[in-house]
């Protein structure tokens, strides 16, 4: 399948239209299709990290990075500012993964993906916290153990 942008006359803030032929298959053939593309590249491949040999450690970067950390200069405001320029970053290296005119074409204008997110990130959020309070009472009853300030 071929995927081509045109430019298109600016409405609703969008300034690219698709043309993929995507808009003429029906729901089961869109299905079929994705069906397809899930034999094609199962989850299990998603997970595949084959980094190149001159390729450093990121573990190891992050525990660099962490020698040269100094706790009290973490403030809220600080801390803030670094996770909203993480943020940015990731979102737009994945936006730069992509072809960016051909997502946001599927997205489209409605906010469903953005209410959709959001209530990915909530119901994420909460289960951390769960997560995170099952882990600290299996060490508060022994059936697991912890290293702090590792």
């Amino acid at each position: 399948m071929s995927v081509q942008a045109t430019e298109a006359v600016p409405r609703g803030g969008h300034r690219y239209q698709l043309e993929s032929g995507l808009d003429r298959l029906t729901p089961a053939e869109r299905a079929e299709r994705g069906k397809e593309a899930r034999v094609a590249v199962p989850r299990e491949s998603h997970a595949v990290f084959d980094p190149g040999p001159d390729r450093p450690d990121p573990i190891g970067l992050l525990e660099e990075q962490a020698k040269a950390r100094v706790p009290e200069n973490l403030i809220p405001n600080g801390m803030r500012i670094y996770r909203q320029a993480c943020g940015w970053t990731l979102a737009r290296m994945h936006a730069r993964s992509g072809d960016r005119i051909a997502i946001a074409a599927y997205l489209g204008s409605a906010d469903v993906f953005d209410q959709a997110i959001t209530q990915f990130a909530s119901a994420y959020a909460d289960q951390n916290e769960r997560d995170h309070k099952s882990l600290v009472n299996a060490v508060a009853s022994g059936r697991l153990t912890a290293e702090p300030d590792l």
